[in-house]
């Protein structure tokens, strides 16, 4: 019996608004602990910054509405604003965004552009990547009817758009598996990551290279680890234990114990072995 029909089942008539109440708790419970993840990110960015009273209204209209793509007078979200008045709004950035469940195809009410139009004006080949593995839509079109790939001269980037996936992907099984990660198959997108640094799976070492002069930083294991945290959010054990160890041991992310030993105690729970022995031999010394 499945979660779903075991509610219907077990909701008679007496206990039926209790029964509806608790799905609602947990999203809202949910949202609430994506919500403060984000403003984590662009307080330690943002905080000393003229933008930040902006992103700071942004934040509490989201939180009091529920609605992560709450719209302000000019009906921009959160994650147009960043795209389009934002400085130092990058990749990284609209990862954290993304996860925290702002819409990568909604249109500009006064220009019609998506976010991805602004990823392919801006020339910026990882922040398209981000926005494709969460759905964005390469064909969407503009009030002028453009489409993103119409919007930039860079090279890779316009493949990338118009073929609808990455340029690197080297393999049927990676494609596969891009398909279903950005479809919202958390156990694709942890398969998907582990393609990465691998010649026969999504980046080239020509990529590689390619990406840390143009796009900034290790592209293969930005990608990678953008995709770790998405599976660990879709509840994969083995991302949410690899995540947590990097957390803990600040392996590419910043250090946070908290945060790393409660991914690692969900692993656990899920019964994941390696992450089941990791605690019984380095128990929370916080607990």
């Amino acid at each position: 019996m499945t979660p779903h029909s075991f509610l219907q089942f077990f909701c008679t008539p007496v206990v039926a608004i209790s029964c509806i109440v608790c799905p609602a708790a947990a999203s809202t419970a949910d949202f609430d602990a994506r919500l403060n993840e984000l403003t984590g990110s662009l307080a330690a960015r943002y905080i000393a910054s003229p933008q930040w009273p902006t992103l700071h209204s942004y934040l509490l209209n989201m939180r009091s509405s529920g609605k992560a793509n709450w719209t302000n007078r000019q009906k921009y979200s959160l994650l147009e604003y960043c795209l389009s008045e934002l400085p130092g709004c990058d990749a990284a950035l609209v990862h954290k965004l993304l996860l925290a469940g702002l819409d990568p195809n909604l249109p500009g009410a006064a220009t019609g552009l998506t976010p991805l139009h602004y990823a392919a004006k801006a020339g910026d080949y990882r922040m398209a990547l981000r926005l494709m593995a969460y759905g964005a839509k390469a064909d969407a079109r503009d009030k002028d009817g453009r489409r993103p790939a119409d919007m930039t001269s860079h090279p890779q980037l316009r493949v990338l758009l118009r073929r609808g996936y990455p340029v690197e992907l080297q393999s049927d099984e990676a494609l596969v598996a891009w398909e279903k990660a950005r479809e919202g198959d958390a156990a694709a997108m942890w398969e998907l990551s582990r393609y990465y640094n691998d010649d026969t799976g999504i980046h080239s070492t020509y990529m590689s290279k390619w990406a840390r002069e143009e796009q900034g930083g290790d592209a293969d294991e930005l990608e990678k680890l953008a995709w770790v945290e998405q599976a660990a959010a879709g509840g994969v054990a083995a991302a949410q234990y690899d995540l947590g160890l990097r957390l803990l041991f600040g392996r590419g992310v910043q250090a946070d114990s908290a945060k790393a030993y409660s991914l690692i105690q969900a692993a656990g729970n899920q019964g994941l072995e390696s992450a089941v022995e990791f605690l019984k031999e380095n128990p929370n010394p916080e607990s």
